[in-house]
């Protein structure tokens, strides 16, 4: 692969925190092939690397979970912040991240912004995308761009009518 100014490589990083792209873990049955579409739409036709997760519950709600996403990478995340933590980790010991010439990161979760001020700090281009709702101010600050997440749709079957994706009663 051929480096670009002699550090990094031309292609994208992609780490996706499935649980938070979709609203909840009750949610990613219905949600997941939405967002993972919106998702590659985003990217376009790169060079890309997908490393999603969630927790263990939303991988029992989603027996398809691993094969829906096809040739990407899949981590289970256990206890609190576990599918963000698996995400981390991973970056962390991928040296590959490093080299990447965008990273995006699919997550609100303030917990990414220690990650995403490193890539900066070395000069890999930093996007998040996050549902409008879920974004921390940190992980805002320290992104070069904010790609807000659509709605997806409410799936009556999943969630009760009377509120919306964030749990407030719709008037």
């Amino acid at each position: 692969m051929k480096l670009n100014n002699g550090k990094f490589l031309d292609r994208t990083t992609m780490l996706v925190d499935v649980e938070n792209g979709c609203g909840c873990a009750d949610l990613v049955p219905c949600r997941q092939s939405k967002l993972q579409d919106h998702l590659l739409g985003l990217v376009g036709p790169c060079q890309v690397q997908v490393i999603y997760s969630t927790g263990p519950r939303a991988r029992e709600l989603s027996p398809t979970l691993l094969w829906d996403w096809g040739k990407h990478r899949y981590l289970c995340g256990y206890g609190v912040n576990g599918a963000d933590l698996a995400l981390i980790n991973f970056a962390k010991n991928d040296p590959a991240i490093f080299r990447s010439a965008r990273v995006v990161i699919v997550s609100g979760d303030g917990i990414f912004a220690s990650l995403a001020g490193a890539l900066v700090a070395q000069g890999t281009h930093v996007t998040v995308v996050a549902r409008r709702r879920s974004l921390s101010a940190a992980l805002r600050l320290v992104a070069h761009k904010i790609e807000y997440l659509p709605e997806f749709g409410i799936e009556v079957d999943a969630v009760d009518a009377s509120h919306d994706i964030e749990g407030e009663v719709a008037a």
